[in-house]
């Protein structure tokens, strides 16, 4: 009985310690989108608050810094029908070189959950060996379902 208190004990601490703390760390942690990209794993499907600038063209919006060089990432605004107003006000006022600090849900470069096994050999392959992107013409390694701006 010891024994098995001691190991829920382990296994506990665990979860609680390093990576899986980073990840899960209070909400109000702002961190930069290099930091995001370096360690995407640790934060992937995590809401998360990143600064960066945001940068758009005529498909589509990206956060980007020029820190770490082409650590783009696309975005997506997932935002209650009720502040898009607010929000599209706010994104028409932001210059491409304001720093901004936005939250949202933040998908990286995962694997394929499933692949269709109809597909040919070589597409099969060709999935198996690259992972998601995300962005107009799958042009992004990563992705922030935006659901709000923090001023």
């Amino acid at each position: 009985m010891k024994y098995s208190f001691v190991i829920v004990l382990i296994i506990v601490s665990l979860f609680t310690s390093g990576e899986a703390q980073k990840a899960g760390s209070k909400k109000d942690d702002v961190i930069t989108l290099c930091e995001l990209m370096e360690h995407w794993n640790v934060y992937n499907r995590h809401t998360v608050r990143v600064r960066a600038v945001l940068g758009s063209g005529a498909e589509q919006m990206w956060l980007s810094d020029s820190e770490c060089g082409d650590g783009q990432t696309f975005i997506d605004f997932e935002i209650h029908p009720d502040a898009k107003k607010d929000v599209a006000k706010k994104v028409k006022e932001l210059t491409d070189s304001e720093w901004v600090i936005f939250e949202g849900t933040f998908f990286g470069p995962e694997p394929f959950d499933e692949i269709d096994p109809k597909l040919p050999e070589s597409v099969r392959q060709r999935l198996a060996n690259s992972h998601k992107r995300y962005g107009h013409m799958d042009s992004f390694d990563a992705s922030l379902k935006v659901l709000k701006i923090i001023p």
